[in-house]
């Protein structure tokens, strides 16, 4: 449940006062490492074990994952594995 946007905004002070500073795209992109990169351009593999075709598309990334036939391989988003290991008929490939 939202809180209704009854929580104030904490200030830029508060930030100051602790030392710590707000985390920007800048400082995550910086964190993340080269070998995390190349895995996550590489995506995973899933196979369609239905009867027909199917086609699933990701509340997370808003992807299309199309599954022709029976069978069908399937690279995804990485960020999607999470959502489809738990889709019928879908399993991740090795």
């Amino acid at each position: 449940m939202c809180c209704g946007n009854q929580k104030p905004p904490v200030p830029n002070e508060a930030y100051r006062a602790s030392g710590a500073a707000p985390a920007t795209a800048l400082s995550l992109a910086a964190a993340v490492s080269p070998s995390a990169l190349r895995q996550r351009r590489a995506g995973v593999t899933f196979e369609y074990q239905g009867a027909t075709t199917m086609t699933v598309v990701s509340p997370l990334t808003r992807r299309t994952y199309h599954f022709a036939h029976p069978g069908a391989r399937v690279a995804v988003d990485p960020r999607d594995t999470p959502w489809l290991t738990f889709t019928p008929h879908l399993a991740r490939a090795e």
